[in-house]
């Protein structure tokens, strides 16, 4: 997987081409028609029986019908809760390209759709993982509409479902570049405890306590068998790799950094505990993510089932007041070894409020959740109201965006926390956290003196640094994935291509020059208190380069090279974005809007930073024109 500042240019013709089947402003609708009558109640006995076989429908959408999908229930609370109501409106998984090889919707072989039965505004999940997304693999998310019948008879409609991305191997293709290593959900899996092994995860607790299955990442010994019942394997291999993580990470924990990606795991924590989704690991219940094994040896964590964000079920007003942010740094207080193993580390402690401060600033104000909340309940209002399956009154689907509800006619699951009560909350919380509060350096303007490196040449990366004792370029050359960054002290000496020594202005050089090198960085700078990143996203986000053969700026006709002339970050961004270049070449710089409409302008441009408030939110194509004429574009995205 590769997520660099460097965007790949979409002329202008193609951008109508950009639409996904998880496009977040686009309500699509499907059609489903099942071959057998009485397809609900074989569901529904399936499911009960521990049975995952499918049934055989038609699925129509866009006028276009596939034939043989295959589908059956899914989930577990939402299931309960729709038994209980005695609706008919269940969670579904659907398989494209079970019953014929190849099938998929818009590129898609699985369907995971949810009944939205835990969230009265639907649109907690869309927008949790709209958000996890900036800084870690995260599945894509939005709104269906869903008809249902028999093949032959005129379908009914059931209302509008989330539908979030499945996590399989060709999520594992699309986000890592590679689908073979092993994946494992993280979710408790009873069933498959081996009744001959001895599984210190169903025992007695340090205080006697009957222990619950979870995957908690605990160690109970070298049997694989002991991790059964905490885990659902999803590969046809994985135990051995998993139990040996789960060693490393409780008893060899300086080996960590050789056996799982640590930045990942901390913009995972740092995004979980700010929109407060305390339905995973480092909330009030350990389940609901994934981890996968990637082909540099590294596990990965990836967030799944976000509908409880915000609050939702399990986030009293209390709780997003006083949730802690290092609740399970303790290593005597909790069963939470993936947390205080790495936070014990002072680096690892400090990057991770690095992210904290990020994901606020970025994203957690009342204004900005508001535009993202009302952008897609807008869109799917009139269909959630003309639902005839629905466990929330309607007015409730606005109300819970601007206050907390209790709905007392329900019989369980009665109180939902509101979506920006909770926000303003946690933003006290926040707020007034003393290590959320600690000062940071100040790291900006981050450049390289050669845009395109030759074989042989001497690059140099400069920054803009103050307040810092520590400032370090990140390096990895790693090309199968963005792994292994490796600090290289900058320094303020006059001596490293930095001008004049304590001007604050940082260098170092990146030696690695060898033909057809791939460089990946980001700048690193702390403090005793606190550290900040550039790009900020890092390591999520960075800057990139591949070493090109002699005399490769001599010939500037070849489009892929002038792409790395220029760049843009961040991106997506929001306010302002900076220009990654030699200013002192370009004649213009110009901004188009999706329809080609010129929306900004700047000759002979002297200022890297270009403000962009003024433009409403979407995707914009900026284009660098050279003093010799040459036209570079990037695909903008303003939030």
């Amino acid at each position: 997987m590769k997520r660099a500042l460097l965007i790949v240019f979409i002329a202008l013709s193609q951008l109508g081409k950009a639409q996904d089947l998880y496009d977040i402003h686009t309500l699509r609708e499907i059609t489903i028609k099942f071959y057998d009558p009485d397809y609900h109640q074989t569901l529904i006995d399936r499911f009960h029986a521990g049975d995952s076989r499918r049934l055989p429908a038609t699925l129509e959408m866009d006028g276009i019908v596939y034939d043989s999908v295959a589908i059956r229930y899914k989930g577990n609370i939402t299931f309960m809760i729709t038994e209980w109501s005695e609706a008919q409106k269940y969670p579904l998984n659907i398989d494209m390209n079970e019953h014929i090889k190849g099938q998929n919707l818009m590129g898609y072989k699985k369907l995971k759709l949810g009944n939205l039965f835990t969230d009265p505004t639907s649109i907690r999940e869309a927008i949790a993982y709209q958000i996890y997304r900036k800084y870690t693999v995260a599945p894509k998310s939005n709104l269906i509409k869903v008809n249902i019948g028999v093949v032959g008879e005129a379908a009914s409609y059931y209302g509008v479902y989330s539908s979030s991305e499945s996590i399989n191997k060709d999520f594992l293709k699309e986000h890592f570049d590679w689908k073979k290593g092993s994946l494992v959900k993280c979710d408790p899996n009873p069933e498959a405890a081996d009744s001959t092994c001895n599984n210190s995860g169903l025992g007695n607790g340090i205080d006697g306590e009957q222990l619950e299955a979870k995957p908690d990442l605990v160690w109970y010994g070298p049997d694989n068998c002991q991790y059964y019942s905490n885990y659902d394997m999803k590969t046809d291999h994985g135990w051995t790799d998993l139990v040996e993580f789960i060693d490393v990470l409780n008893n060899q924990d300086d080996l960590l950094y050789h056996h799982l990606n640590i930045d990942g795991v901390l913009w995972h924590m740092a995004v979980s505990t700010v929109i407060l989704n305390l339905d995973t690991y480092y909330g009030k219940h350990i389940h609901h993510y994934y981890m996968y094994k990637h082909k540099d040896g590294l596990w990965h964590v990836i967030p799944w089932d976000v509908n409880e964000t915000f609050g939702g079920i399990v986030g009293t007003p209390s709780v997003a007041e006083n949730w802690d942010v290092i609740k399970w740094l303790n290593p005597n207080q909790s069963n939470r070894p993936l947390v205080w193993q790495i936070l014990k580390h002072d680096r690892y402690y400090k990057q991770y409020f690095a992210h904290i401060r990020t994901v606020i600033e970025e994203n957690f104000s009342e204004e900005n959740i508001r535009s993202k909340v009302d952008s897609i309940q807008d869109l799917i209002e009139q269909a959630v109201i003309d639902g005839p399956h629905k466990r929330f009154p309607d007015e409730n689907f606005r109300k819970n965006v601007a206050y907390d509800i209790t709905l007392n006619h329900l019989e369980r699951f009665k109180n939902y926390a509101g979506i920006l009560p909770t926000v303003k909350r946690r933003l006290h919380y926040l707020s007034t956290h003393p290590e959320v509060n600690k000062t940071p350096p100040s790291l900006m303007h981050t450049t390289r003196n050669i845009e395109i490196p030759e074989e042989g040449q001497d690059v140099w990366v400069t920054a803009e640094v103050t307040n810092a004792t520590q400032v370090d370029l990140m390096i990895s050359t790693n090309k199968e994935y963005a792994s292994f960054f490796e600090p290289f002290e900058m320094k303020d000496d006059g001596l490293n291509n930095d001008g004049a020594a304590g001007d604050g202005v940082y260098g170092a050089l990146i030696p690695f020059q060898s033909l057809n090198e791939e460089i990946k960085y980001y700048v690193r700078a702390q403090n005793p208190e606190a550290m900040i990143l550039e790009p900020r996203r890092a390591e999520y986000e960075f800057f990139e380069y591949k070493v090109e053969p002699a005399g490769t700026t001599t010939s500037m006709n070849n489009s892929t090279t002038l792409q790395n002339l220029f760049h843009i970050y961040p991106n997506p961004a929001k306010g302002l974005i900076h220009i990654n270049g030699h200013l002192d070449s370009l004649d213009s710089i110009q901004i188009f809007d999706v329809a080609g409409r010129l929306v900004y302008q700047s000759v002979n441009p002297s200022n890297n930073a270009i403000p962009i408030g003024h433009l409403s939110s979407g995707l914009y194509v900026v284009s660098f024109t050279t003093n010799q004429g040459l036209e570079i574009r990037k695909l903008m995205i303003n939030k």
